[in-house]
């Protein structure tokens, strides 16, 4: 029974996800509109980031690793206008940090 449950919302939210990107199909967002979101994901990135690097552990410290990862990922941001290799990078430092550590 929780099966059919399951199968049944999966298949409503896939329905939605499916039906919103067939009724967006031969629309455009408007020029003004596009270039007003320019600023949005980077915007959100930084806000995360700003409370991931401020967020101060058990001891009062923050934590250097999320320092350095979070500067090398805007680095390569900014180098390469990806996000991903940002994204990637970042973790990269992270990882090898808390191995290290």
């Amino acid at each position: 029974m929780i099966w059919i449950a399951i199968l049944g919302t999966a298949t409503v939210s896939l329905g939605f996800r499916v039906s919103m990107l067939l009724a967006a199909e031969g629309h455009r967002i408007p020029a003004r509109l596009d270039q007003a979101l320019q600023g949005v994901a980077p915007a959100v990135i930084a806000a995360i980031l700003a409370v991931e690097v401020s967020a101060r552990g058990a001891g009062g410290r923050i934590d250097v690793a999320y320092v350095a990862a979070s500067v090398t990922a805007l680095i390569v941001v900014r180098r390469t206008g990806q996000l991903t290799h940002g994204a990637a990078m970042g973790l990269a430092i992270v990882w090898i940090a808390a191995a290290v550590a």
